[in-house]
């Protein structure tokens, strides 16, 4: 009995392991802590009009409470373009889970001084492989992640 106690405690260790939401950022670089900027957001990405339209409204939200949109006299651009965007329904995420696929953010997130010249550039991947994760915390975790990198 406590080896089926064991290896019960064993598989829910490894299950709950794998539950967590994942973000990667390529070529990071210093802060824009104090500047403010515009936001434009672009879709290159995906064709779900809805959670799209909420991941921009999820990505501005956050820049503006982390003050670098719509904090005084903007001193250049950021433009967040969306390159890839894959999230399973509730449905399929709830009857077949990771075999519905996992949920994938890609954006390609560029910095702009007023004169256009690029001053930074980099892309954020956010997953979501399990069936425990939801498309607003995902969508929280890609715009926190973007944030973090433009704050430095």
């Amino acid at each position: 009995m406590a080896v089926i106690n064991r290896i019960a405690l064993l598989l829910v260790v490894i299950l709950l392991s794998a539950c967590s939401t994942t973000s990667r950022v390529h070529q990071a670089h210093a802060g824009f802590q104090g500047k403010s900027f515009e936001y434009q957001f672009t879709n290159r990405g995906g064709d779900n009009a809805e959670g799209i339209a909420e991941l921009s409204r999820v990505v501005h939200n956050q820049l503006r409470t982390s003050g670098l949109v719509d904090n005084g006299a903007a001193s250049g651009k950021v433009d967040v373009t969306l390159t890839h965007y894959y999230m399973r329904h509730g449905a399929a995420r709830a009857l077949v889970g990771i075999m519905a696929g996992r949920d994938k953010i890609i954006s390609h997130v560029r910095v702009m001084d007023a004169n256009g010249a690029q001053l930074a550039s980099f892309e954020v991947e956010s997953t979501n492989s399990t069936a425990w994760g939801t498309t607003g915390g995902l969508h929280q975790k890609h715009a926190e992640e973007i944030a973090l990198r433009l704050k430095g």
